[in-house]
């Protein structure tokens, strides 16, 4: 009995093998950045900064841990794909 071809829905593009092997860097680099904020976020002096300055840290570090689990999932899901192949 012949063994049944995966559907071409379920293969990874070239597009999506790209975006497989580079996720982990980029998962990397932002949690980079968001240990790199949370170190200057813990500085006495970050509340002296310009309150625009504050704003923006604080957002960066709300979404940061968002974009980073988005990113987490994806490469999860690309390597299950890449799995059943």
């Amino acid at each position: 009995m012949q063994e049944p071809t995966p559907s071409r829905s379920s293969r990874l593009s070239f597009n999506e093998q790209r975006e497989l092997k580079e996720l982990p860097g980029r998962i990397e680099a932002l949690e980079a950045e968001l240990e790199n904020l949370h170190h200057r976020m813990a500085e006495p002096d970050f509340y002296r900064e310009k309150p625009d300055a504050i704003r923006m840290a604080t957002e960066d570090a709300e979404r940061l841990p968002q974009e980073i689990d988005g990113l987490l999932h994806r490469w999860a899901e690309l390597e299950e794909r890449n799995r059943d192949n």
